[in-house]
């Protein structure tokens, strides 16, 4: 099969379309797993930052009932620093004496460690306590070449990673939390985010329990965009992939982190799209060569059929010939119904044969074939029996219309003229109906018996 370019644009187009109706099934399954699990990879990280938020909530309570009640002190009123084989870090801007809220805070840790050794032993977490009244970091564990500075407990730090509790509003610490941006880590450049729990003493904030959470292990937060979105106090944390065009479009959960700060995980519908386009080309290519394939077999079947119908058909008037009886498709319509037979034979065609020339009597052999075809259904089977004998075999068809039909074509014959000499043709009818299960030649026969009796009334 040569293709020509109709072909080919026909060939593309099928596919094109047929791939694109797959593909975007296709998606619509796949697409709706893919967003469910990235959107179980968020809740994942947001079930750990709610953990993490209620531990150091509770964590910064207890500090601040011991701090209040005296608690942890001896019997001579004074507070000391309990022995312990629990290595956790003290950091200081100027001064390495703990004060007595610092003991009693670190005593308490020391105590509520013990029951969270997993919690604390996770090396990408970070639990420190960040006194305001001592400028002091108290970390969870050792931190080598941990160095701090004044701007860690003012605005120069604080204004980075908005986590200083001491500088936030009331309103923001209603909860008693604060989450910061996720920004990157001045020595790994890994992302990160801090959630932080103020202290109080007699209504101040004298310091705060704070977890560095180290997001580098999350699959949502790597290679994304993330952005910050202010509206007064209130923050928006953003989470997204910004390369694919209309990100607005995207699929978004939300997750309340702090009093005024929600973080946004956004899925661009695109991306998904953009990420297959490769098994939509792989389906495009697939249903190209199907394509092919089917159009080269209906194409062999188109010649087999034309085949079969030249051999089928009267080359002179376009009518079946005898071999139809030997065809599939028209035993089985046998099989099934009973078929009326119009035998139909031309009259004085001899006369017009031997006067005007067998050309003019070919002229009215095919003026018989046109009446017929234009009296009878596409269905039926027309067919030169031979010379000037026709049939018309008409399945499911009762004899009164069978008989109006033959009156039917005698009209439609006979009134035109043909040839220079402008003569007509008339036929001779005989009908028989053939019964399912019937010989069709005891039929035919019977049909031919009565169009020699209506020719014999002509003589």
């Amino acid at each position: 099969m040569v293709l020509s370019m109709d072909v080919l644009i026909k060939i593309l187009t099928r596919s094109l379309l047929s791939s694109a109706i797959i593909f975007s099934i296709l998606i619509a399954l796949i697409g709706e797993q893919i967003v469910k699990d990235k959107h179980r990879q968020f809740y994942l990280l947001m079930s750990k930052i709610e953990e993490y938020k209620q531990n150091i909530m509770l964590i910064g309570l207890i500090s601040e009932k011991n701090i209040e009640y005296n608690f942890l002190i001896n019997k001579d009123g004074k507070i000391e620093k309990k022995d312990t084989e629990y290595k956790y870090g003290t950091y200081s801007l100027d001064n390495d004496h703990l004060t007595q809220d610092e003991i009693v805070v670190l005593n308490m840790a020391i105590r509520t460690f013990s029951f969270l050794p997993s919690f604390l032993n996770q090396d990408r977490l970070l639990l420190y306590y960040r006194s305001y009244t001592g400028k002091k970091y108290i970390t969870s564990k050792i931190v080598d070449d941990f160095t701090i500075s004044e701007g860690m407990f003012n605005h120069e730090r604080c204004d980075i990673i908005l986590t200083c509790t001491i500088l936030m509003t009331k309103f923001s610490l209603e909860d008693r939390i604060l989450v910061s941006p996720i920004y990157k880590d001045i020595i790994t450049n890994e992302n990160i985010i801090t959630l932080s729990s103020p202290v109080f003493k007699n209504k101040e904030i004298i310091g705060d329990f704070n977890i560095d959470m180290h997001l580098g292990e999350y699959e949502i937060i790597k290679n994304k965009t993330i952005s910050i979105e202010k509206n007064g106090i209130y923050k928006n944390i953003v989470i997204e992939d910004d390369q694919y065009p209309f990100n607005g479009l995207s699929f978004i959960r939300e997750y309340h982190a702090d009093n005024t700060t929600i973080i946004k995980y956004k899925i661009p519908v695109l991306k998904i799209l953009i990420d297959k386009y490769w098994l939509f080309l792989l389906l495009f290519l697939i249903s190209t060569i199907i394509t092919w394939k089917l159009m080269l077999l209906s194409d062999k079947k188109i010649k087999l059929l034309n085949a079969e119908l030249l051999i089928n058909k009267d080359e002179m008037t376009g009518l079946y010939n005898r071999s139809i009886f030997k065809e599939e498709r028209f035993l089985r319509i046998k099989e099934k119904s009973n078929i009326t037979i119009i035998a139909i034979d031309g009259n004085k065609l001899k006369f017009i044969n031997d006067n005007y020339g067998h050309h003019v009597g070919d002229e009215a052999i095919k003026q018989i074939a046109y009446g017929m075809k234009i009296t009878f259904r596409e269905n039926d089977y027309l067919i030169r029996h031979g010379g000037d004998e026709f049939l018309a075999l008409l399945p499911n068809c009762n004899l009164e219309v069978a008989e109006d039909l033959s009156i039917e074509l005698k009209k439609n014959i006979s009134k035109s003229r043909f040839s220079k000499h402008s003569i007509n043709v008339e036929v001779s009818i005989g009908i028989a109906v053939s019964l399912i299960g019937e010989d069709l030649n005891y039929a035919i026969n019977k049909a031919d018996s009565m169009l020699y009796l209506e020719k014999e009334k002509l003589c």
